[in-house]
């Protein structure tokens, strides 16, 4: 994924190996990465997409979300 680049649910959840219907979801109770919602447009910025993921890292199963 690009930075600075806008990508649209399909792509984005193909990228994170995800469904479209998870991204939804994540949205509706504030899971997932960050988006940018334009009337019913919704978007996902590169950059906030790999800083979610990044921030899913864990050292062991127990472990909490840093973010």
């Amino acid at each position: 994924m690009e930075e600075d680049q806008l990508y649209k649910p399909g792509p984005t959840a193909e990228y994170l190996g995800s469904t479209v219907n998870t991204l939804a979801y994540w949205r509706y109770v504030g899971q997932g990465p960050a988006f940018i919602k334009i009337g019913r447009n919704v978007s996902y910025r590169g950059s906030d997409v790999k800083a979610w993921l990044e921030a899913q890292t864990r050292t062991r199963t127990g472990e909490h979300a840093s973010a």
